[in-house]
Protein backbone atom coordinates (compact mmCIF):
# COMPACT_ATOMS: atom_id res chain seq x y z
CA UNK A 1 0.00 0.00 0.00
CA UNK A 2 1.32 3.40 -0.69
CA UNK A 3 2.06 5.79 2.29
CA UNK A 4 -0.94 8.02 3.12
CA UNK A 5 0.64 10.82 2.29
CA UNK A 6 1.35 9.61 -1.48
CA UNK A 7 -2.40 8.84 -1.45
CA UNK A 8 -5.09 11.31 -3.42
CA UNK A 9 -8.50 11.42 -1.68
CA UNK A 10 -11.56 11.16 -3.90
CA UNK A 11 -12.58 14.52 -4.28
CA UNK A 12 -8.98 15.50 -5.15
CA UNK A 13 -8.88 12.18 -7.70
CA UNK A 14 -12.06 13.82 -9.17
CA UNK A 15 -10.92 17.43 -10.07
CA UNK A 16 -7.22 15.56 -11.61
CA UNK A 17 -9.59 13.80 -13.75
CA UNK A 18 -11.91 16.93 -14.66
CA UNK A 19 -8.84 19.21 -15.81
CA UNK A 20 -6.01 17.07 -15.64
CA UNK A 21 -4.03 15.75 -19.22
CA UNK A 22 -4.74 12.67 -20.35
CA UNK A 23 -1.89 9.79 -21.89
CA UNK A 24 -3.22 6.71 -22.80
CA UNK A 25 -1.11 3.30 -23.55
CA UNK A 26 -2.69 0.35 -24.75
CA UNK A 27 -3.67 -0.86 -20.88
CA UNK A 28 -3.50 2.36 -18.81
CA UNK A 29 -5.19 6.28 -18.84
CA UNK A 30 -2.85 8.11 -16.83
CA UNK A 31 -4.12 11.31 -15.71
CA UNK A 32 -1.98 14.11 -14.42
CA UNK A 33 -2.79 17.58 -12.40
CA UNK A 34 -0.10 20.11 -11.16
CA UNK A 35 -0.56 20.43 -7.16
CA UNK A 36 -1.28 24.10 -6.49
CA UNK A 37 0.14 23.26 -2.54
CA UNK A 38 3.28 22.36 -3.93
CA UNK A 39 3.49 18.92 -1.52
CA UNK A 40 4.87 15.16 -2.73
CA UNK A 41 3.51 13.33 -5.71
CA UNK A 42 -0.06 11.50 -4.79
CA UNK A 43 -1.19 8.94 -6.58
CA UNK A 44 -4.82 7.04 -6.97
CA UNK A 45 -5.16 3.76 -9.13
CA UNK A 46 -8.55 2.93 -10.32
CA UNK A 47 -9.70 -0.28 -11.97
CA UNK A 48 -13.66 -0.91 -12.65
CA UNK A 49 -15.85 -3.45 -12.10
CA UNK A 50 -16.57 -3.38 -16.08
CA UNK A 51 -12.73 -4.38 -16.80
CA UNK A 52 -12.18 -6.55 -13.82
CA UNK A 53 -15.64 -8.20 -12.52
CA UNK A 54 -14.14 -10.38 -9.58
CA UNK A 55 -12.76 -8.24 -6.61
CA UNK A 56 -9.65 -10.78 -6.61
CA UNK A 57 -8.74 -9.53 -10.09
CA UNK A 58 -9.05 -5.80 -9.23
CA UNK A 59 -7.29 -6.49 -5.86
CA UNK A 60 -4.33 -8.14 -7.87
CA UNK A 61 -4.40 -5.44 -10.60
CA UNK A 62 -3.56 -2.85 -7.98
CA UNK A 63 -1.04 -4.63 -5.91
CA UNK A 64 0.86 -5.33 -9.35
CA UNK A 65 0.23 -1.40 -10.42
CA UNK A 66 1.63 -0.42 -6.65
CA UNK A 67 4.77 -2.39 -7.12
CA UNK A 68 5.46 -0.95 -9.81
CA UNK A 69 4.61 2.50 -8.72
CA UNK A 70 7.45 2.00 -5.89
CA UNK A 71 10.13 1.72 -8.34
CA UNK A 72 9.07 4.79 -10.45
CA UNK A 73 8.15 7.61 -7.68
CA UNK A 74 11.65 8.83 -6.75
CA UNK A 75 12.33 9.61 -10.56
CA UNK A 76 9.38 12.04 -10.85
CA UNK A 77 9.05 15.65 -10.72
CA UNK A 78 7.32 16.70 -7.19
CA UNK A 79 3.98 18.11 -6.77
CA UNK A 80 2.33 16.37 -9.52
CA UNK A 81 -1.21 14.75 -8.83
CA UNK A 82 -1.72 11.21 -10.82
CA UNK A 83 -4.76 8.81 -11.01
CA UNK A 84 -3.85 5.81 -13.06
CA UNK A 85 -7.30 3.84 -14.61
CA UNK A 86 -6.80 0.54 -16.01
CA UNK A 87 -8.79 0.79 -19.38
CA UNK A 88 -8.60 -2.40 -20.79
CA UNK A 89 -8.04 -5.95 -19.72
CA UNK A 90 -4.21 -7.18 -18.96
CA UNK A 91 -4.07 -11.26 -19.70
CA UNK A 92 -1.09 -11.87 -18.03
CA UNK A 93 0.36 -9.56 -15.20
CA UNK A 94 4.02 -8.61 -14.67
CA UNK A 95 5.22 -5.71 -12.93
CA UNK A 96 8.11 -5.31 -15.23
CA UNK A 97 5.82 -4.73 -18.15
CA UNK A 98 3.36 -2.42 -16.01
CA UNK A 99 6.47 -0.47 -14.90
CA UNK A 100 7.76 -0.11 -18.41
CA UNK A 101 4.02 1.05 -20.08
CA UNK A 102 4.17 3.25 -17.07
CA UNK A 103 7.36 4.65 -17.40
CA UNK A 104 6.51 5.31 -21.01
CA UNK A 105 3.15 7.59 -20.18
CA UNK A 106 5.28 9.35 -17.60
CA UNK A 107 7.93 10.28 -20.13
CA UNK A 108 5.26 10.85 -23.36
CA UNK A 109 3.65 13.84 -19.80
CA UNK A 110 7.42 14.52 -19.47
CA UNK A 111 7.14 14.09 -16.02
CA UNK A 112 10.49 11.55 -15.75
Amino acid sequence: MLPKNSRLNKQNAFIVNRRGKKHLSQHLKITIDEDKQGGGSKWQIKVFKKTYPLSTDRNKAKRIIREAIKNVTPKIKVGVNIVIQITNKIDKFSVQQTKKEIEELLYKAQLL
